[in-house]
């Protein structure tokens, strides 16, 4: 199964890629709070998850991702809002690989695609988005395989 802390860490790389080539390539993804005062400029990821069986074989989580962006002036943070959510809208468009060959889907369980939305509150941008995963819940990959199974069905009577 996969670990939540992966999850996460493959939004966080995902979004500093997406920082990478733009004038916002050092703005910090801040993990601690902010009980020192706000850091500027800056991003906070935050989640909420849920999870439970699908089946007897399968997981099924929804993670709800948020992604706080703090413009470096909070006087002046318009400009910075709307190109910090052009980047983080385009970073977001294809399914997340989460580790290779595992990705997760940006839908809810019902398998309705959810677009990222964005609302601006306090000057503080604010994306957020669901992903969705079904993962199996235990390896079988140490498991032989079945042999091929012989069947007669003529009757012998």
């Amino acid at each position: 199964m996969i670990a939540l802390s992966t999850i996460l860490t493959a939004i966080n790389n995902n979004i500093l890629n997406a920082l990478a080539n733009t004038h916002y390539k050092d703005v910090e993804i801040v993990s601690k709070d902010f009980t020192d005062g706000i850091i500027r400029p800056a991003i906070r990821v935050l989640y909420s998850t849920s999870a439970g069986k699908f089946n007897a074989a399968l997981k099924e989580r929804v993670l709800n991702i948020k992604i706080l962006f703090y413009a470096k002036d909070k006087n002046a943070y318009k400009l910075d809002n709307i190109n910090m959510q052009d980047i983080l809208e385009n970073a977001f468009l294809e399914d997340l690989e989460v580790q290779e060959g595992f990705f997760m889907s940006y839908c809810n369980a019902n398998g309705d695609i959810e677009p990222m939305t964005s609302d601006i509150v306090d000057t503080v941008l604010q994306c957020s988005f669901n992903l969705y995963s079904r993962e199996n819940i235990y390896d079988d990959s140490s498991l032989e395989d079945m042999e091929d199974l012989e069947i007669n069905l003529t009757d012998n009577n």
